[in-house]
């Protein structure tokens, strides 16, 4: 690559974008060391092009009315000459002023849709952006309430012991606090070996050993890990964090602390107008077990509703099965990102983005979907473009009953002012809409109506 060159506007997966590269070459060698790569995002590259051009080309259009006009006003067949002036410019003045107010119109409406759109995308990334600070916040406590109850010798020796007695009076008085004040639900504590020794959430303990993939990701590791997990013994997703036991390089076992991923989806969703949906991937889930735990959400959903994912939690009691299909087939994605598509159902209208959820190994298991409600400013719009459009009718029919008095108080006085005349003035008249013209006598004299 020698030279810069910009490309675009392009469409790929992200959005709308136009490129530009730029070479960096060895000023010595001539060689390329480097390709400078700058995209900008053209979402409204088109529109912004035709706002700037507007104004040129509404004056080329009003100057190719105007010698349309006097051109056509210049005619001088007898039909035109026997025609009023009302008659021969009112109708094309008034095709000009709807073709202008309608180009004004469609002007004004897309232009305050764009706004709109803008608006609601703006809000959208915002709760989104909210959502992920809260969920990294809930981590991060999850990390440092780890930290804090495996820091104690006494704790470690209990670990180093497997002493499930010591580990259940230690850890009890801290499970309920955590679990009354921070909605920690979950509590388990396992060896080295990964084998839970104790789970505080659940009154029989069975000795087995986790399947966990943030636990073996810790093991491996050797260090604290935090990431989203489907529970081991249902179908609930969770904010978890493993915290190894450790002294001089060694390792004792692990400390497993986890929350319902609901409860974070419950702070999000008491902002105004905003309904969140959260789905998980079939394969991660027993069918039987969602539909037992899923007795609350509106009957009409079903495991074959969606194609890969099943809901799992909605803020939206009586939600139907066609606006889980069209949000979850035209939210915006986080990550890539297109135009916000309008969903509306019987008697709402939502925008929609979808997060992806993933877990520490980068692994899909399903997507929360953030909806806002837009019907109302929907319905304030629908007023403004109605407003709008009978303000520009009234106005126009002001202009144009103002031209035709005009024209015709013209021909009044034209018609009266030949009645005045003598045949030898009327012989010279002439209309004044009618050309000059080059005469004999080497001097401009009106082309003019023969007396009657």
């Amino acid at each position: 690559m020698q030279q810069a060159f910009v490309e675009g506007p392009e469409k790929d997966s992200w959005g709308t974008w136009v490129s530009a590269l730029i070479p960096l070459n060895d000023p010595v060698t001539g060689k390329t060391l480097a390709v400078l790569g700058v995209d900008i995002n053209a979402e409204n590259w088109r529109w912004q092009v035709f706002s700037k051009s507007i104004i040129p080309i509404a004056f080329i259009i009003v100057l190719l009315i105007m010698i349309s006009a006097i051109f056509f006003s210049q005619q001088s067949s007898k039909k035109q000459k026997e025609t009023s002036i009302n008659t021969r410019l009112m109708i094309p003045v008034g095709a000009m002023l709807f073709i202008v107010f309608l180009v004004v119109g469609i002007l004004f409406i897309r232009q305050e849709q764009q706004i709109q759109k803008n608006s609601n995308r703006e809000t959208l990334f915002l709760l989104r952006d909210d959502f992920i600070h809260i969920m990294k916040e809930q981590y991060m406590k999850m990390e440092a309430i780890g930290a804090v109850l495996t820091s104690s010798e006494e704790v470690r020796q209990a670990f180093k012991e497997e002493n499930q007695t010591q580990l259940e009076t230690l850890y009890r008085p801290y499970f309920e606090v955590l679990h009354n004040e921070h909605n920690i639900k979950y509590l388990t504590v396992l060896n080295k070996q990964l084998e839970i020794l104790y789970n505080f959430h659940q009154r029989s303990q069975t000795s087995r050993t986790s399947q966990s993939l943030l636990v073996k990701q810790a093991q491996e590791q050797g260090s604290v890990i935090s990431g989203l997990s489907v529970g081991e013994s249902s179908n609930s997703l969770r904010l978890q964090a493993v915290v190894p036991v450790e002294q001089e390089q060694q390792t004792f076992g692990y400390l497993m602390i986890s929350k319902d991923i609901t409860d974070l989806l419950q702070v999000v969703e008491k902002r105004n107008n905003l309904e969140i949906l959260f789905t998980l991937r079939k394969d991660l889930l027993d069918k039987s077990q969602w539909e037992k735990d899923n007795e609350f959400i509106d009957s009409s959903i079903t495991w074959q509703t969606l194609e890969n994912e099943a809901l799992s939690y909605s803020s939206l009691v009586d939600i139907k099965p066609s606006l889980l299909e069209e949000v979850a087939s035209s939210a915006i994605v986080y990550g890539p990102s297109s135009a916000l598509e309008t969903i509306t159902d019987e008697s709402s209208s939502w925008v929609s983005l979808a997060i992806p959820l993933y877990t520490a190994q980068d692994k899909a298991i399903g997507t929360v979907y953030l909806l806002m409600n837009n019907t109302a400013s929907m319905d304030f719009s629908r007023q403004l473009y109605l407003s709008g459009i009978v303000i520009a009718l009234i106005i126009l029919f002001a202009m144009l009953g103002f031209m035709y008095v005009l024209f015709k108080r013209t021909d009044l006085l034209i018609q009266k002012k030949q009645k005045s005349l003598t045949r030898e003035q009327r012989a010279a008249y002439c209309d004044p809409l009618f050309y000059w013209r080059w005469s004999n006598r080497n001097r401009y004299t009106r082309k003019c109506n023969k007396p009657e």
